[in-house]
């Protein structure tokens, strides 16, 4: 594949993830303003709970998908994968419902979801459907290059279960309305443009000769994996809703938005990324060395921009959601620490050991919830954020460690390493110095300069491509 494709496909991306961050951030600007942050909160949670939901019920076959797509076990193809791997996955779907249908008014069921009763757990029955279909056709867009379906799905998706609350909420500002709405309109759409790709996307038809052993064993492994990753995120959420409040939970969430951000920035790329590694980690090994490189220029740059602005981007959301600013910087690591393990782990995936990364998300995310539960109640969303950022950098310097055991993407590990402790460092900065603005700017252009320089053959790499087209 030519460089010239990889940047268009990358800039494809990239405009697709810019416009659903437009939406978002019109969305969370026009929600901030008008519907109360309890409510904010609630919508948080129980998108983050469907999430899981999803995950736990893809039982890791999402990620074999992904892992097999190029590589499918002998006598199939990739269609005849996700048909195998869809038909499992609609089977753990049917069991799950039926016991979360049982236990529809337990208190636990409105603690997990943020609500109980028949027609609301209906609801969030068929969110957690649609985003299971959703799952693997937003892979089979990704790892076909398809770019114009991948463009409206997930356009479409911020639409309907972000945007929608601000026709709705002007309706009926009551919580399980909105939630009930959004989960028909999603799952309605989401039901009709998976008829007309099912040709396109699986077969049934499968060869008796067919091994799917290699593809069971790698779900397996990657199934608590994903569930636990959802979890790192999902804990937090209900630890700060139970001993702080869904109030603090909204504001905690526009916080995340933020995080989100960064996420949309660099989606462009983690969404070209994984194919492209899975295609090319034989021959573009020189490649793949300078990426990592150029992301951790970027990501300090990224960093220091949002904390430099961060007044400026605050400013557009509503008033009551603007506190616990100082923490901004803590939020953001975990976000770019996943960012930086999409170039340095690999390997992991290559070698088909997904048994380490299982126990380096467990670390991590009982990490994560130890440190909640300990800090929270003393420190607040402090304390929240301090977790996060100390679980994320675990798990990056963890997956980072065994990545490079099995295939090494990283040029200069002296300059990885100074470019985690800039982060940290900016982060921690602005936590302390948060009522002292001038001179963190003073200090973070400092930092900057320091990565800039350090990392300067970075530049005239990113100069050398640009230049041959």
């Amino acid at each position: 594949m030519k460089k010239n494709e990889n940047f268009s496909k990358i800039t494809a991306y990239t405009i697709t993830a810019i416009l659903c961050a437009i939406i978002a951030f019109i969305t969370m600007v026009v929600l901030t303003r008008t519907a109360s942050v309890d409510f904010f909160g609630k919508i948080t949670k129980f998108l983050t709970a469907s999430n899981v939901m999803m995950s736990f019920i893809c039982l890791g076959l999402d990620s074999a998908y992904i892992r097999f797509f190029h590589e499918p076990p002998s006598n199939t193809n990739n269609k005849q994968l996700a048909g195998k791997c869809m038909s499992i996955t609609f089977t753990a779907f049917t069991m799950a419902s039926f016991i979360i249908i049982i236990l529809r008014n337990h208190p636990t069921t409105n603690l997990m979801i943020g609500g109980s009763g028949s027609l609301f757990v209906f609801s969030f029955l068929i969110m957690v459907f649609a985003q299971l279909i959703n799952r693997f056709m937003t892979i089979f867009f990704r790892m076909s290059s398809d770019i114009l379906n991948f463009f409206i799905i997930s356009i479409t998706f911020v639409l309907l279960t972000r945007t929608i609350f601000i026709p709705t909420y002007y309706i009926t500002p009551k919580f399980e309305s909105n939630i009930i709405l959004m989960s028909l309109f999603w799952t309605t759409f989401i039901l009709i443009f998976f008829l007309f790709q099912k040709k396109n996307m699986i077969e049934t038809d499968y060869s008796p000769h067919a091994k799917y052993t290699s593809v069971y064993r790698y779900a397996f492994f990657s199934s608590p994996e994903i569930v636990i990753l959802c979890l790192n995120t999902y804990i937090p959420q209900l630890v700060i809703s139970q001993k702080l409040g869904d109030n603090i939970l909204g504001i905690y969430s526009a916080a995340l938005l933020f995080c989100l951000a960064i996420q949309v920035l660099c989606s462009g790329f983690t969404t070209f990324w994984a194919p492209f590694m899975f295609k090319n980690y034989k021959t573009a090994s020189i490649t793949i060395k300078n990426v990592h490189d150029v992301v951790l220029l970027c990501s300090i740059l990224i960093l220091s921009l949002i904390l430099i602005f961060n007044d400026f981007f605050y400013l557009f959301v509503g008033e009551s959601f603007r506190r616990y600013q100082n923490i901004l910087g803590m939020l953001l690591i975990h976000p770019i620490a996943i960012i930086l393990v999409e170039t340095t782990a690999y390997g992991i995936a290559i070698k088909k050991k997904n048994e380490i990364s299982l126990l380096i998300y467990t670390i991590s995310t009982v990490t994560n919830i130890l440190l909640c539960l300990i800090l929270s109640p003393k420190y607040g969303l402090a304390g929240i954020a301090f977790a996060s950022m100390i679980a994320g950098i675990c798990h990056m310097l963890l997956m980072t460690y065994f990545g490079q055991k099995f295939y090494q993407s990283i040029n200069n590990i002296a300059k990885t390493i100074f470019h985690v402790i800039a982060l940290v460092v900016s982060a921690i900065l602005f936590y302390f110095l948060y009522d002292n603005l001038i001179l963190f700017i003073f200090l973070e252009i400092g930092i900057t300069t320091l990565c800039f320089i350090y990392n300067k053959s970075a530049i005239l790499w990113c100069i050398k491509v640009i230049r041959k087209g």
